[in-house]
Formats: C-alpha cells, structure tokens, sequence
C-alpha cells in the first residue's frame, strides 16, 4: 500500500481502512497508520461497518479496494 500512495501525485484527502485481524492491526500501528493525516482506521469485520454512520455520512467513494481471501476454511 505504501508504494501505492507514493506513486500518486497528492495523497487521498481522506482514506478509510476496515481490518479485523489482530496480527494486521499490530503491524499497522507499528507502521505509523494510525497516526497518518486523513486515515481512519476502522477495528473489525467490514460486515459491521458496511451500513454504519461512520461509512454512511463520508457520502461516497472514488475507490474502493477489497482483498479477495476467504474469511474461513469453508470459501477455500
């Protein structure tokens, strides 16, 4: 992701992140995610905030980026 926003010509005013694994939570906020200017960093399932005020009152995005992995042992 790092060299995905350095190779843009201005950095997104505001960029949205829902990620519920610990292990990649843990590595976000030892990479300073947490404190970069314009980055929310929602905790938990993208179920959960899907249909949430938070989500809901951006208005909309220009992007939206999905990682396709399977959630368990089921959709592999």
């Amino acid at each position: 992701i790092d060299s995905m926003f350095q190779a843009l010509p201005s950095p997104p005013k505001q960029h949205y992140i829902i990620e519920a694994h610990p292990d990649v939570l843990r590595h976000m906020r030892d990479m300073g995610w947490y404190s970069r200017p314009g980055v929310t960093i929602l905790e938990g399932p993208w179920q959960d905030f899907i249909e949430s005020e938070e989500l809901l009152s951006v208005g909309g995005f220009d992007v939206v980026y999905t990682d396709t992995f399977s959630e368990d042992y089921e959709g592999m």
